[in-house]
């Protein structure tokens, strides 16, 4: 961390950083060349440092993941490395990283430097996972309780923080009602009903409390390996933590994919996504495909609007993981989706023939009748 030029007025986060930069530059010296010609930005650097640490330093002397790094930006890049760290842990190391998280789980209530009583949670990834996914999920119908995308984000009653916080409040206490996800599919978007993540506390440890996650044994010319199962937007999971959720009455579902990881079949088409090809964009973009956010804050968005004069198809390889913030950008900026060659996704204005018709303007708060 000296090295790596902390003082003791950065946080303790920035120093871990720095101090991992340092020690990815320290074993690959490429890394510093690239980043004094302006091929890699320091953030680039981070990505790659970040996965070392979890690969045993094999991500700071690839040199395919760090040319697909430096070739996105941070948030992308990101994906690529979370996807190799998950490439490259196998089951007994996910085994090994959860049994210490559970040895050195804790908690504790102190006060802030606001004055603020706090409770503070520290655990094995998984659970904290499960705890975080029950409550966004019910954050989110609390959204939608507060008038949603109906009324501009100042007439909310509440705070995106406040409303997590009573989520967090409604499922521990039990005093507060909690509402269930209610879609919202707009006329040029491909969205499904989800399954109800606000149950019984009981049943918190389900597989629809987290969302998708992949189990597979991939063979190849010396044999076959056993992954570690993968639990998308955590990474890869202990086994017996996967067979908790199996035990939970977690859907097992089945899934053939083809050389170029596509889906080859998941169901029929239809005007909305329906839960089987929301599970499919999940396992493939893992979050949105544009910042990166959780999937749990995601839908299915048409590459082609549905109400576009060039009439958008909910097919698989025609659909995309957008947040809602993203997906206003699209159309507030009158974008596209598309895949390159590579298989990154990137944007393009829209033609004529993908822009659907305007909707009205449903910023001012409902007349009350």
């Amino acid at each position: 961390e000296s090295a790596a030029g902390c003082t003791g007025r950065t946080s303790k986060k920035t120093r871990k950083r720095k101090a991992n930069r340092a020690k990815a530059v320290k074993a690959n010296s490429a890394l510093a060349d690239k980043m004094a010609a302006g091929a890699m930005t320091d953030e680039q650097v981070d990505v790659i440092a970040a996965a070392a640490n979890k690969t045993d330093g094999a991500a700071a002397l690839d040199d395919q993941l760090i040319d697909e790094v430096a070739a996105t930006d941070p948030d992308q890049g990101a994906k690529v490395a979370d996807q190799y760290v998950t490439d490259h842990t196998d089951a007994s190391a996910a085994q090994s990283r959860y049994d210490r998280q559970r040895r050195q789980r804790s908690a504790r209530r102190f006060v802030t430097d606001t004055g603020l009583d706090a409770v503070l949670l520290k655990g094995d990834t998984e659970t904290i996972d499960a705890i975080w996914g029950i409550a966004t999920s019910t954050s989110r119908a609390f959204y939608t309780a507060d008038g949603g995308r109906d009324i501009a984000g100042a007439l909310h009653p509440r705070t995106g923080d406040q409303r997590l916080f009573d989520a967090f409040v409604a499922h521990i206490t039990g005093t507060e009602e909690a509402p269930g996800p209610r879609d919202e599919a707009g006329p040029d978007s491909a969205q499904t009903g989800r399954p109800t993540r606000t149950g019984d506390a009981s049943r918190s440890n389900t597989q629809s409390a987290h969302g998708p996650g992949t189990k597979s044994r991939r063979s190849d010319h010396s044999g076959t390996s056993d992954e570690a199962a993968e639990l998308i937007g955590v990474g890869p999971i202990a086994d017996s933590v996967l067979a908790e959720y199996i035990a939970s009455d977690a859907d097992i579902i089945g899934a053939l994919f083809g050389q170029g990881g596509q889906p080859l079949w998941l169901s029929r088409r239809s005007r909305f996504a329906n839960r089987a090809q929301l599970l499919a964009l999940i396992i493939r973009d893992k979050s949105c495909v544009l910042c990166g956010k959780d999937h749990q804050h995601c839908d299915a968005h048409h590459l082609t609007p549905w109400n576009a004069p060039a009439k958008g198809e909910t097919d698989i390889n025609k659909l995309a993981l957008v947040c809602g913030d993203c997906h206003r950008q699209l159309h507030d900026n009158n974008q596209t989706l598309y895949r390159s060659t590579s298989g990154r996704w990137k944007l393009r204005p829209a033609t004529q023939a993908e822009t659907p018709p305007r909707r009205p303007d449903r910023g001012q708060a409902p007349q009350r009748k």
